[in-house]
This record gives C-alpha cells, sequence and structure tokens, in this order.
C-alpha cells in the first residue's frame, strides 16, 4: 500500500514539473536570400501584442502554494466581505487590551482597506463628475497616504535652513493634503523638529486660528489643530531666537546735527522724525517676521477649546472599560480635564492651553462645632461665705423580697412543698 501511495505521489510530481518546463521552439532557418526585412506600418503594430511578456513560468511550489499576489487579492476579499469586517471589528478591543499583540487583521480606511481598495482602472477613465470617476480619482489619493506620512516623518528630522524644499513639503502636508492623517503627521513632524521659519510659524497660525488666507480650506480637525498648537508652541520657545531689542532714540540735538550734514546731498525731512532701522525683509513686503510671531504668541495665549470627544482621543483609553466601550458610547458623561495633563512623551508641556473655568460654586457655611459662649456682664464676682449646716439623716427604704411561689421553683422546693402538704 505504501509503495503505491508513494508511486503515485512521484508520479504527480513529475507530471506538474512536465507542466511547469517551458518547450522551446527551434528557430526559423535562414534564407538564402540574405537578412529579413524590418516591419513597418501596420505590420509593426499588429505584431506587438504577441511579444507581449510571457506568464511566469509555473512550478511545484506555486502548485501547492499561492503566490503573494494570490495571498494579497484573498485578503482584499476577505476585509471587503461582511464577515470579514465583523471579525475585524472584534479584534480591534483585543488590541487595545493587549497593547497591540492581538489586532485588526484588516488595514484602516484609506490605506488599502476595506471600501479602499484599488481603484478600477476602468472608472479612472471616466469623467471625474461621475460617481465611479470620482469615487476611483478618491480611492487613487487616498492610497497614497501612506507613502505621505511616511515622506512627512523623514522631512521632520532635516533642517529646513539647509534644506529648503523640505519646508515647502512640510507646508504642503499641513495645509494642501486632503487626507487628515497626513495632515496630522505634518503637524507632529513640525512638533518634534526644530523647522521654524517664518513660513512654517506662518502656516501653523493659519491652522490654529482657523483661517483661510492662504487659499486653503479653514482647518476642521481638531486634531491637526491640537499638534498645530504644540509646534507653534515649541518653535516659539526653542527655535526662534529673542528679538533685539531697538535702540534707543539719539537726542534732538544729535539728529539735528546729522540732517544738518545730509543737507549738501538735498532735501531732507524733518530732523524730529523717526529715523527708520533696516530690516532683514524688504518694505514692499506686507508682513514681517516680528508681526508673524507676535501673532503667534496671541494665539498661544488664548488657547484652544477642544471637545470631550477629541479630548478622550487625545489621552486615549485609560482603564479595560475605555477600551472595549469608547467614552463616546458611555451613558455617563466624563469631565473634561485641562490639556495640561495629557502625558505625551513625545510632546511638549501643554501649561500655555488654558480651558475656561466653570464659575465658582458657593459652598455654605458649616456651623462651628463650638459655640461662642455669651459673654458675661462686667460685674464683680460674688465671694462666698462659709455656712456651717447639718446634713439630716438618711433612712433607706427595706429592700423589697419576691414572694416564692409554690410548685414554680426548682426541684428541691417542689419536694418541700410536697412534703409540707
Amino acid at each position: 500500500m505504501r509503495t503505491r501511495f508513494g508511486g503515485a505521489f512521484a508520479v504527480l510530481v513529475f507530471v506538474a514539473m512536465g507542466r511547469a518546463q517551458q518547450p522551446t521552439i527551434p528557430g526559423a532557418p535562414a534564407l538564402p536570400g540574405g537578412p529579413v526585412p524590418a516591419v513597418t506600418g501596420a505590420a509593426a503594430t499588429t505584431a506587438a501584442p504577441a511579444a507581449a511578456a510571457p506568464a511566469a513560468p509555473k512550478n511545484i511550489w506555486s502548485f501547492f502554494m499561492k503566490t503573494p499576489e494570490q495571498k494579497a487579492q484573498c485578503k482584499a476579499h476577505f476585509c471587503n466581505s461582511r464577515i470579514g469586517s465583523f471579525i475585524n471589528n472584534l479584534l480591534v478591543p483585543a488590541g487595545v487590551a493587549t497593547g497591540g499583540l492581538l489586532g485588526p487583521i484588516c488595514p484602516p480606511p484609506g490605506i488599502g482597506g476595506p471600501g479602499s481598495g484599488a481603484p478600477n482602472p476602468d472608472d479612472l477613465k471616466k469623467s471625474p463628475t461621475s460617481p465611479e470617476g470620482a469615487a476611483a480619482k478618491i480611492k487613487q489619493e487616498e492610497a497614497q497616504a501612506k507613502a505621505k506620512v511616511a515622506a512627512l516623518e523623514y522631512l521632520g528630522t532635516v533642517d529646513c535652513r539647509y534644506y529648503p524644499e523640505a519646508e515647502a513639503g512640510l507646508i504642503t502636508g499641513l495645509r494642501a493634503e486632503k487626507n487628515e492623517c497626513v495632515r496630522i503627521a505634518a503637524a507632529k513632524a513640525l512638533a518634534s523638529g526644530c523647522c521654524c521659519s517664518p513660513k512654517i510659524v506662518k502656516a501653523l497660525l493659519i491652522s490654529v486660528n482657523c483661517s483661510n488666507k492662504d487659499g486653503f480650506p479653514a482647518e476642521a480637525s481638531e486634531l491637526v489643530r491640537t499638534y498645530a498648537f504644540v509646534a507653534l508652541e515649541r518653535c516659539l520657545r526653542k527655535c526662534v531666537e529673542e528679538e533685539p531689542e531697538a535702540p534707543p532714540e539719539p537726542p534732538p540735538a544729535a539728529k539735528k546735527a546729522m540732517y544738518e550734514l545730509l543737507t549738501p546731498m538735498g532735501a531732507t525731512v524733518d530732523y524730529s522724525a523717526h529715523i527708520l532701522l533696516a530690516a532683514y525683509y524688504p518694505m514692499e513686503s506686507r508682513e514681517t517676521a516680528a508681526q508673524v510671531y507676535a501673532d503667534a504668541r496671541q494665539a498661544l495665549g488664548r488657547g484652544l477649546k477642544l471637545s470631550p470627544q477629541t479630548m478622550s482621543r487625545l489621552s486615549g483609553p485609560k482603564n479595560l472599560r475605555d477600551g472595549v466601550f469608547p467614552p463616546d458610547t458611555q451613558r455617563t458623561p466624563t469631565s473634561v480635564a485641562s490639556i495640561s495633563s495629557l502625558a505625551w512623551p513625545s510632546m511638549p508641556s501643554f501649561a500655555s492651553i488654558r480651558r475656561s473655568a466653570s464659575a465658582p460654586r458657593e459652598v455654605p457655611a458649616e456651623p462651628p462645632l463650638f459655640a461662642p459662649m455669651p459673654a458675661a456682664p462686667s460685674e464683680p464676682p460674688v465671694i462666698p461665705t462659709r455656712q456651717d449646716t447639718f446634713a439630716a439623716p438618711v433612712t433607706m427604704p427595706p429592700a423589697p423580697t419576691t414572694p416564692v411561689r409554690s410548685g414554680r421553683g426548682n426541684l428541691s422546693s417542689i419536694f418541700q412543698d410536697a412534703w409540707k402538704r
């Protein structure tokens, strides 16, 4: 029996290997008239598809196991199915409870996950205004989110003073990107690095203030605004040098003498006018770096107002109950604490982010433990006099005696009563 199974297995192996081998076709013999002329025109176009690259050769391993492309296709079909989404959502609390040891098996939406698979090439050729064309275009852009996040994380590690192109890339990722995850990655990169040029500070200020001065939509994500606030605070605290104080104005006599020396060169203004100091930015610019930094400090002074949902997303689950049931689905409302209490190892202090404090409640005064004694009237104390008194004799009443009932005592009393009778 074993020899039969062994022979059958050997036959299958040889048959599979025989199928995998590509037969070699001998070349055509050379013509005696010379080389064959080149094919031109429509004949070359017709022969082009025949010269396509052959498919990957099959072998014994591809016969028994699936290729990586087939595995990726099966996983995509599983994640796009309802049972796959159900199993993936069941593993989300398990990943939170185990610290990522057991987690979702499908990628998140927007990075090749369910609902955002590879776009259909035929849909990309359709009009962008059609539903299929618009969906295919959006899927194509969302598929690049992971690569953009990795690029922004790298740009956050270089110095923009030596790499000006990194500055433009970070600003584009913060303000021009449509994916929220990409904008969050750009804000995190700015918070972790030291790329704090006036243009970067201006872009962070626009994001924090929900402005659209640069032509892009106002930032509606509170997470992006929070990380931009942190980056702005770190820039103004570490990377921006202190502005030098303006020199004092010279006395009027010195200014008059200086203008008198310049009189032969042409007409001059009144010597009582202020002397304009040279600046780094040209005079035709509308906004200087000092104004940008001043506006940024005002924005930091105003602080941020965050919703309870954003606070819970920033702080993360605090126990197993928060991991299984998010705070948004719990019935009991959670108190919104100050954002400075959040423990972020890679983020700076949030002490400057202030929240509107609730009005103080009046606490009723508790009564004192001991009531104050009333003040005694101011009169001279009375000195008591000693009197000899004799106490009257006290007579004690006789102790009551309890009558003993016959027949209700102990055993000896019963016998005595019976003897007397």
